[in-house]
């Protein structure tokens, strides 16, 4: 193998090691855009069962109050 074939072997693993290292950039920015909506997402779902809970035991109050109104 000439030295001439030797560069052309090491370039194009050199180019094929930047294409790689591209790819896996490009994945772990779309790894920490999903990371980011799965947090918000579980963000906004702790709070609709806090506004949840809240608005039920409002109910159970106003239950409460409207059966002893009645009796």
């Amino acid at each position: 193998m000439s030295e001439n074939d030797k560069l052309a072997a090491l370039l194009g693993s050199a180019y094929l090691l930047k294409k790689a290292d591209d790819k896996i950039d490009s994945l772990e920015r779309k790894i920490s855009d999903v990371n980011n909506t799965v947090k918000s997402l579980l963000k906004d779902s702790n709070n609709f069962q806090k506004r949840t809970e809240r608005l039920l035991d409002e109910n159970k109050r106003l239950l409460k109050d409207i059966k002893q109104k009645i009796r």
